[in-house]
C-alpha cells in the first residue's frame, strides 16, 4: 500500500490526536507534531482518492463509555487478549473500538482483537463484545 497524503502541523494540547497518542502509546518526547492529510491510496493497483478510503467511525460517539465499561473489569480483558492472540497481558487497557474490532494497550503494545463481523451499528456491539466475554449495555 502506497499513501499520498501531506503533513499539517498540529498543537498536541489542542489537537484530539494528542490526546489519542497518549492513551495509545503513554507520554511521547516528540518536539513537533503533525496531522497527515490523505490524498490518495494506491493498493494492488487501484488509486482512490482520500475521501474515498477515510470512513468515519460510526461507534466514535459511544467510543469513551465502551473503553469505560469495558476497562472497569480488567480481567475480562486479559482473558480476551489471550483468547485472541495467545497473550495474557497483566494490565490491559481498552484504548479503541470501531466495527471490526478494539485496540488494548498492554505493557509492550497494542494488542487489536477482531470482531468475527462488523459492528456498524451501536446495537451490534453489545453483541459483538459479549462474543468477546465483554459486557457492555447501550
Amino acid at each position: 500500500m502506497q499513501i499520498l497524503a501531506l503533513p499539517e502541523p498540529i498543537e498536541p494540547r489542542a489537537h484530539e490526536a494528542g490526546d489519542r497518542y497518549l492513551v495509545y502509546h503513554g507520554a511521547a518526547n516528540e518536539r513537533c507534531w503533525a496531522a497527515l492529510s490523505v490524498q490518495s491510496v494506491r493498493w494492488h493497483g487501484a488509486v482512490v482518492s482520500g475521501e474515498e478510503m477515510l470512513t468515519p467511525n460510526p461507534l466514535r460517539g459511544v467510543e469513551p463509555r465502551v473503553c469505560k465499561a469495558l476497562n472497569a473489569d480488567p480481567g475480562r480483558i486479559g482473558v480476551a487478549c489471550q483468547r485472541a492472540t495467545g497473550t495474557l497481558p497483566m494490565t490491559p487497557l481498552v484504548v479503541g473500538v470501531d466495527p471490526d474490532g478494539i485496540d488494548v494497550r498492554a505493557r509492550f503494545g497494542v494488542i487489536r482483537i477482531e470482531f468475527g463481523t462488523a459492528a456498524l451499528l451501536v446495537t451490534d456491539l453489545s453483541a459483538r463484545l459479549e462474543a468477546l466475554g465483554l459486557r457492555w449495555t447501550p
